[in-house]
């Protein structure tokens, strides 16, 4: 086993675990009563999130949240200080570090979905208000789509990270189960952890990669649950 352990908070929210090191990524209101945060990813930010990112940053006072530098100005309004936050965009690196030891953070587009197709929204100045986190520690990397869709050229932007797990959020306005295993396979992913957004979406994933996947590696976590990253 590595060094490295994810805890399911339940909806879209996994803390990663290394070393004494712990970040939380994609805090929603299922990690409200989280504690001990050195850090948080939120690929975006609506006013439930910001209620379990307040909640976590006042119990954990050194912690700062990453959001992408075009949400800035929401997450103020939505009640989180600027001095907690610690803005970026895609392509763009977070190091932290800890008792010695070395974490780091990477910023993939994210993707919204409407009528003509997958939308980046990217603009100059506030470059892109969506992005997929990446933690990596040593030699693991996690990517987390966050509430981003596919989109044509997603696998080409995440192969140079060499992603050994990837967590896909599964829902009606998300990923379904064939999207997320494509990209696990394009991006020769080790492990896909899928993050259910909707009713049903846990069990037509599991249908799916035993029927189809025989190949694809998978885990699907029950709330609580923690696991210790395999080599």
């Amino acid at each position: 086993m590595s060094d490295v352990s994810l805890e399911y908070h339940g909806g879209r929210t996994f803390a990663v675990c290394y070393r004494g090191i712990k970040f939380y990524m994609e805090p929603g209101k299922e990690a409200a009563e989280a504690v001990d945060a050195d850090l948080l990813t939120s690929g975006g930010i609506c006013s439930s999130d910001a209620v379990a990112i307040r909640s976590i940053l006042t119990v954990s006072p050194k912690a700062k949240v990453v959001l992408p530098k075009a949400v800035a100005e929401k997450a103020n309004t939505l009640g989180i200080d600027y001095h907690r936050m610690t803005t970026t965009d895609a392509a763009l690196r977070v190091e932290y570090f800890k008792n010695g030891e070395y974490g780091r953070v990477y910023g993939v587009p994210a993707a919204r979905r409407d009528a003509q197709g997958p939308q980046l929204d990217w603009t100059p100045i506030g470059g892109f208000p969506q992005i997929g986190f990446m933690a990596r520690f040593g030699g693991t990397t996690i990517w987390h789509s966050g509430l981003g869709v596919p989109y044509v050229d997603l696998a080409d932007r995440l192969r140079p990270y060499s992603v050994n797990v990837a967590i896909v959020t599964i829902g009606d306005e998300t990923f379904n189960e064939v999207e997320a295993a494509d990209l696990a396979e394009a991006i020769e992913a080790t492990w896909l952890i899928p993050a259910p957004q909707s009713p049903g979406a846990a069990d037509r994933f599991l249908e799916h990669m035993l029927g189809h996947r025989p190949a694809q590696r998978f885990k699907v976590f029950q709330r609580a649950e923690t696991w210790n990253v395999p080599e």
